[in-house]
């Protein structure tokens, strides 16, 4: 494999992340255009040196298993528990899909890889738009904040005499 075919999966895995990581730059979520962009260039490096060192495919698919691992385990330090919220999961979830996306790419199915991008920031639009309308959400960060019941009883017992 020529260097230009290497810089080339590599280009299509940092296009597919930009894709991919588009939705959370917009919604100025953690993990946007540059987090997802260089998760897939990274799993696309994995893949390609795999594909480039071993003869057989067997040797490839460890290669792709342990960027799914890698990849996993980065995942799980993005997940935070705040009280009884879980927040970064969706997150998570998205690095995770961008890596499989980069090791397509690695490997030299770059349609696939493509495909899959766009189809990974269509189901990511139109949940978003669902749980807006139907659910309520933002689909922003923010900071967890106390209920309003709870601000509201608390000044009035600080307002009360003793």
């Amino acid at each position: 494999m020529r260097e230009a075919e290497i810089l080339t999966r590599l280009s299509v895995a940092v296009v597919c992340g930009l894709i991919v990581g588009l939705q959370y730059e917009r919604r100025s979520l953690p993990g946007g255009l540059r987090t997802h962009s260089l998760t897939a260039a990274a799993a696309a490096l994995f893949c390609v040196m795999g594909v480039r060192l071993v003869d057989n495919d067997r040797d490839v698919l460890r290669v792709v298993q342990g960027v799914a691992t890698g990849v996993a385990f980065i995942g799980g330090g993005v997940v935070m528990r705040e009280g009884g919220n879980v927040r970064g999961l969706s997150n998570a979830a998205s690095l995770w899909i961008t890596a499989a996306i980069g090791c397509t790419a690695g490997v030299g199915q770059w349609r696939t890889a493509l495909l899959v991008s766009l189809f990974v920031a269509l189901v990511s639009a139109v949940t978003l738009a669902v749980e807006r309308r139907w659910f309520h959400k933002t689909g922003s960060f923010a900071p967890p904040t106390a209920p309003t019941e709870e601000l509201h009883s608390s000044s009035l017992r600080s307002s009360e005499p003793r």
